[in-house]
């Protein structure tokens, strides 16, 4: 069967699915290769999705292969009709959330056997969670309310999980570099934040990750550190990718214990530090992320006494988290801050309170030293004033400590020549 090249072609060749019994793998093969966001084809759109929603509502109680490669196909060819018309189709059904329930045992059925449901393709699992993602996301974007059931969030929140961790991809893979930032990281990190950003779909992943005793959250946390390493594999990241892994890690952090030790400790401060340093910028989008990596760094907080701690702040210190912290600190005015930017000026001041470590003191004025020049005209004043204050402060600090320290192994070695 020929791909329609014309809004007539197309609407004709969607006339032969009116009755669903006429559907085949021909027919909506040709379908798919369609522009369906064509302003001209909206009405050709609205059939196309309706006998497509009936169609995998019946499909979905098979079981053999063939059934489940067409249904794979006909959720393939809803999700690229325009979101606005299929939300519309599903909101003026009787039982609207009803069927969206139906609707989203599908998607889970889709990513929970993607090689039944995509067979033919070299990589099932991508395309079950790309299918999945374009529309639970846009469904959930255009209406909320259709999900808002007990049975409807458990079951997106289920969805959002296994597009998170890539269907049934290998679990521990090491080689994460190797997947593609735009279709594994990009769409996975775009789902998560839509749930994660509304309070009740949040608290409902929350209930799903802690339900298997804590595994689920160390299999999201550590796909976060792999989509961490991912992005920071880019030749040019975008600020958004880089707010948006911000962003998981510090609701992630915020929500689970386990999940806070496990990224805190591990690459991902670090590997944010370096993508924060590629995207520096004065702009409002960088220093709000700059502000939410440090809060959630703030979150860890101890006391100088702690060796493992002062060791980790060593560690921050050597990658550059003064960077960061100098932005949010003088170039975002007091009448802005947020909690975020008031996490900032804690962090700070723990930082400063880093001097009282022997072992910290020299990495900290190296640290201040290896800053950029401020630009001032930019700069808040006061904020400024005191952070130059800062800066003579902790120089005066390690000058006097290193001419202690070489008085000392002076008098030790004359103690030896004795």
């Amino acid at each position: 069967m020929s791909l329609p090249h014309t809004p007539d072609q197309a609407a004709e060749l969607a006339n032969t699915i009116q009755d669903i019994t006429l559907a085949s793998t021909p027919v909506l093969s040709a379908l798919m290769g369609f522009d369906w966001k064509l302003p001209e084809l909206s009405n050709t759109s609205r059939v196309v999705s309706s006998q497509l929603l009936k169609y995998v509502f019946k499909l979905v109680l098979g079981t053999n292969v063939e059934q489940m490669t067409l249904t794979g196909l006909a959720l393939q060819l809803f999700a690229l009709q325009p979101t606005s018309i299929t939300c519309e189709l599903i909101e003026r059904r009787p039982r609207a959330v009803r069927d969206m329930e139906k609707l989203l045992s599908v998607l889970e059925l889709c990513l929970d056997h993607s090689r039944s449901f995509f067979h033919a393709r070299a990589n099932p699992s991508t395309l079950a969670c790309l299918t999945s993602s374009a529309i639970a996301v846009g469904l959930f974007s255009s209406n909320p309310a259709l999900f808002h059931s007990h049975a409807n969030m458990r079951t997106f929140a289920s969805i959002t999980f296994k597009i998170w961790i890539w269907a049934d991809s290998p679990r521990g893979d090491p080689h994460w570099r190797t997947y593609p930032w735009v279709t594994v990281g990009r769409t996975g990190l775009t789902t998560l934040q839509l749930v994660l950003n509304d309070s009740s779909s949040r608290q409902y992943f929350f209930s799903y990750c802690t339900g298997d005793g804590g595994l689920r959250w160390t299999i999201a946390s550590a796909w976060l550190i792999g989509r961490g390493m991912m992005l920071s594999g880019c030749t040019s990241p975008h600020i958004d990718d880089v707010a948006g892994i911000v962003n998981v890690m510090n609701i992630f952090t915020d929500l689970s214990g386990s999940a806070a030790q496990i990224i805190l400790e591990g690459r991902l401060p670090h590997d944010c530090l370096s993508l924060l340093s590629r995207v520096s910028s004065i702009q409002e989008d960088y220093l709000a992320s700059a502000a939410s990596f440090i809060q959630t760094l703030g979150r860890s907080i101890t006391t100088p006494a702690d060796p493992a701690y002062m060791k980790a702040t060593r560690k921050l210190l050597r990658a550059g988290i003064l960077s960061p912290l100098r932005d949010v600190a003088l170039y975002v005015p007091p009448r802005d801050a947020d909690e975020a930017v008031v996490r900032t000026w804690e962090y700070l001041q723990f930082i400063i309170s880093c001097m009282l470590d022997y072992k910290t003191i020299a990495h900290l004025s190296r640290a201040f030293t290896a800053l950029q020049a401020v630009d001032e005209a930019k700069a808040t004043p006061g904020p400024y004033s005191l952070w130059k204050h800062i800066i003579s402060t902790v120089r005066l600090f390690a000058k006097g400590y290193l001419q202690f320290i070489e008085r000392d192994l002076k008098g030790i070695c004359d103690n030896m020549e004795c």
